[in-house]
């Protein structure tokens, strides 16, 4: 007569096949922070967009230059030296967002913001006294209508002073506050 396994040589092998197949989805899945230095997470990211090879978000360990970027995304064929001196000066902080776009006249490229998701995503806080109301609605727990009171309420005190400012804001208790006040800065 055959012995059945116990439950909890069952379990273990179950926990096993578990492990193994999240580990080689893990390994397979695409990085969206791109890669640095290991051991490390990166505290700058980038987001690149236009007409490079690879578009998207990147991290780094310190603020990078409009050049370390590009050359993540795979570089621009038409890169004038002119251009290249230009993007060595410029030190971009987490959030921006650059834009290349190349004509028969050469590369430009400009500076922006990333979307509000992408920031509120990597846990990029939103400004509080600069944002429209539509990107307030990333953040969870916000929707319209509360994103709209905040620009009120802001545009009423001129600005607001201090973080828990926002608990004046209608629908804002100290539930909430508590829970979204870490997704804006000032």
């Amino acid at each position: 007569m055959r012995k059945m396994p116990s439950n909890k040589t069952a379990l273990g092998v179950l926990f096993l096949f578990v492990l193994l197949i999240a580990a080689h989805f893990l390994m397979r899945r695409p990085s969206l922070i791109g890669t640095h230095q290991a051991g490390t997470l990166p505290r700058v990211f980038v987001q690149i967009d236009g007409d490079v090879p690879r578009p998207g978000v990147y991290g780094f360990d310190r603020a990078p230059l409009v050049k370390q970027v590009l050359g993540r995304a795979g570089g621009v064929d038409k890169v004038e030296e002119e251009d290249i001196l230009r993007w060595d000066e410029v030190p971009l902080n987490s959030g921006c967002c650059v834009i290349i776009e190349t004509h028969a006249s050469g590369t430009a490229f400009d500076i922006k913001q990333m979307s509000p998701y992408y920031r509120v995503t990597l846990n990029i806080p939103l400004y509080l006294n600069r944002e429209v109301a539509e990107a307030f609605t990333a953040v969870p727990g916000i929707g319209p209508a509360t994103a709209r009171a905040i620009e009120r309420e802001r545009e009423r005190r001129g600005g607001f002073e201090k973080m828990n400012d926002l608990l004046a804001v209608r629908g804002i208790g100290p539930v909430l506050y508590k829970k979204i006040a870490a997704h804006f800065t000032l």
